[in-house]
C-alpha cells in the first residue's frame, strides 16, 4: 500500500493513488504527481524551505457531530452528549461509542454491560442504573423536552433526587392542571420541606404543628397528676386531632404543586441570573438538590426542644 494513499496531491488537489507515478520534493518531502511537479516547476511551499518546513501527512479529518443521531446518548438517562464525551454530563455514565467504551485506558467498561459483583472497580460519583422509563432522571422524558419552559434536563440538575417520581408528576400537573398526591409530606410534614429547600414552607409547617401538638402534650402533662375527663376538654382535643389530621390531607394534597412552583421559580430566577455562565449548571445544583444536614439539624432540634417543653410542663405540674 503506497503511504500516499488517500493523500491530495497540493498541486491538482486530486488524491494520489497506488497507481500514480509519486514524486517527493527532496527539500520538504511533499509529494505531488510527476506530470503536477514538471509542469508546475518547483514546490508550492518553496517559500517555507528557508524556515526549515517539513511536510507531514495530514490528520484524517472527524466528520462534525452536530445532529441527535451522530451524538452519543447516555444508556441511563437518555442524555444527548459531544461525541468526544467520556461521561454523561447529566448523570456521570461512561458513554460507548459504536459498541466499544471509549475509555483509552483498556479496562473493562462501566455502564449498563458491566457485570456489577465487582464494586471495587467502579470511580467514585458514577451511578450505574440500566435505562429503564421508571428509574431513569427523567422519568421516561426526553432530556430536550420542555415543560412550562423549563427543559428536563435542568430540571433533573436541579431536583437532585427522586427525578424520576418528580418530572413525570410535574408534567402531568402541568398538562392536566390538577395535584397530585404526595405521602412523604404527610409522614414528615415540615422536615419534607426542610429536606427539599423549602424554608418559608419549612417554618410556616413547624408554626402550626407546634400550635396543634402544644394542647395535647399540656394535657398528657397534666394528666400524670390529675385527670380531666370533662366534655369541654375532650371535644378540645378532638377537634386539635381533626385540624392535624386536616393539615395532614392539606400537605398530601398540594405540597407536590407547592414544590412544583418552587421549583420553577428558582430555576427561572437562576436562569435568568447565570443562564449563559458556564456556572448556570453549578448553581442550580447549589440552590436545588436536597439538603440532609438541613433534616438531622431539625431532627435534633425537634428532640431537644420536645424534651425541655416536656420537663418544664411537668415542673409546673408539680407545683
Amino acid at each position: 500500500m503506497n503511504k500516499f494513499d488517500g493523500v491530495k496531491c497540493p498541486i491538482c488537489e486530486k488524491e494520489l493513488q497506488q497507481k500514480d507515478d509519486v514524486v517527493v520534493c527532496p527539500d520538504c518531502g511533499a509529494p505531488y504527481h510527476r506530470e503536477c511537479i514538471i509542469k508546475e516547476d518547483h514546490c508550492v511551499f518553496e517559500d517555507k524551505h528557508s524556515q526549515g518546513f517539513v511536510w507531514k501527512k495530514p490528520e484524517p479529518k472527524r466528520p462534525e457531530f452536530n445532529t441527535a443521531q451522530e451524538q452519543l446518548r447516555c444508556s441511563r438517562c437518555g442524555t444527548l452528549n459531544k461525541y468526544e464525551s467520556l461521561f454523561c454530563e447529566v448523570c456521570g455514565t461512561p458513554l460507548i461509542k459504536n459498541g466499544q467504551d471509549n475509555n483509552p485506558s483498556g479496562q473493562q467498561p462501566f455502564g449498563i454491560n458491566q457485570n456489577m459483583n465487582n464494586p471495587n472497580n467502579i470511580p467514585p460519583n458514577i451511578h450505574f442504573i440500566p435505562y429503564n422509563p421508571f428509574t431513569t432522571p427523567f422519568g421516561g422524558l426526553s432530556p430536550d423536552e420542555e415543560i412550562d419552559g423549563i427543559s428536563v434536563k435542568e430540571l433533573a440538575i436541579f431536583l437532585g433526587e427522586n427525578t424520576h417520581y418528580f418530572i413525570p408528576k410535574f408534567k402531568e400537573m402541568k398538562t392536566n392542571n390538577k395535584n397530585t398526591w404526595n405521602w412523604a409530606s404527610v409522614f414528615l410534614s415540615y422536615f419534607y420541606f426542610i429536606y427539599r429547600k423549602m424554608w418559608g414552607f419549612a417554618v410556616v409547617a413547624f408554626i402550626i404543628s407546634m400550635v396543634l401538638m402544644a394542647p395535647n402534650l399540656i394535657y398528657t402533662v397534666r394528666s400524670l397528676s390529675v385527670t380531666d375527663t370533662s366534655v369541654a376538654t375532650q371535644t378540645g382535643l378532638f377537634f386539635l386531632s381533626f385540624l392535624s389530621f386536616a393539615l395532614r390531607v392539606t400537605l398530601g394534597l398540594y405540597t407536590n404543586k407547592w414544590y412544583m412552583n418552587h421549583v420553577f421559580n428558582k430555576i427561572r430566577k437562576i436562569k435568568k441570573e447565570y443562564g449563559d455562565t458556564p456556572r448556570y449548571n453549578e448553581m442550580l445544583i447549589k440552590y436545588g438538590s436536597v439538603s440532609k444536614v438541613g433534616v438531622l439539624i431539625a431532627a435534633s432540634v425537634y428532640f431537644m426542644m420536645s424534651m425541655v417543653l416536656g420537663f418544664v410542663l411537668y415542673f409546673f405540674t408539680l407545683i
